[in-house]
């Protein structure tokens, strides 16, 4: 493939980016309502967020598995929605063009799941929350996406990226390990749910290959990623 013309045939396909933008603001937004709460603006008080859903191990393996998708949207302070608002503005646009705009939204959120099933078999005791599971998802999700040749993604631009997403994802696992505080194990079962979904979700960056509905697809990737989810849950829980 070209790549001169891949922009245009990316912008033919998906022109824009505003639900990675969205997601963004929701996380700001649902941050700003946790300090009113008393959740803490640097120093967050743990009890506010388990509270509001965080992915407290005990809570969760009791049953509140919503707690899984809430605790993307929570943050421990002001550090940490900052890292992973700057991480999502820059990763989820790529995403949402490459994968269009419901496939990135279920990518990210299942992603944000599968990290947190991560923590919950790492160190089912911790109090969990942020986006930063499923935000690794999201690499995982393009580096499958890249991974494939038969997607119209110049060899050349491949390349770029798989470096570009190989030195984020290793740069930011290996400071996980070396920083206390940090869940490396949402990191982990994010980057590899991602990866396993971006291989089924990724499609041609072609316009009439993408043309028609595709709902049937994602109810099915849905419905075959919650059984797997439902089953891991019984198995924690056993």
């Amino acid at each position: 493939m070209n790549l001169e013309d891949f922009p245009a045939r990316l912008n033919a396909v998906s022109p824009n980016e505003w639900l990675a933008r969205t997601l963004v603001g929701l996380m700001v937004l649902v941050f700003a309502v946790t300090v009113l709460l008393g959740g803490g603006l640097l120093q967050a008080d743990g009890r506010v967020h388990v509270a509001l859903g965080s992915n407290y191990g005990p809570f969760t393996l009791a049953g509140q598995w919503w707690r899984l998708l809430a605790a993307q949207f929570l943050h421990f302070g002001l550090i940490h929605i900052g890292f992973n608002a700057m991480a999502l503005w820059q990763v989820g646009p790529l995403a949402e063009r490459l994968f269009g705009r419901w496939h990135f939204l279920l990518l990210f959120l299942l992603a944000g799941i599968g990290g947190g099933f991560g923590t919950l078999i790492w160190h089912p005791q911790v109090n969990s929350a942020g986006a930063s599971g499923a935000i690794f998802g999201l690499i995982g999700g393009l580096l499958a996406f890249v991974s494939r040749r038969d997607l119209g993604v110049p060899l050349a631009l491949v390349n770029n990226l798989r470096r570009s997403f190989l030195s984020f994802g290793g740069i930011s696992l290996a400071a996980g390990f070396l920083l206390p505080g940090v869940d490396n194990a949402a990191h982990v079962g994010g980057l590899v749910t991602g990866f396993v979904l971006g291989l089924v979700l990724a499609r041609p960056v072609d316009v009439a290959a993408r043309q028609g509905a595709d709902l049937p697809r994602l109810i099915a990737v849905t419905a075959v990623a919650l059984v797997c989810f439902i089953w891991l849950g019984s198995r924690l829980q056993a």
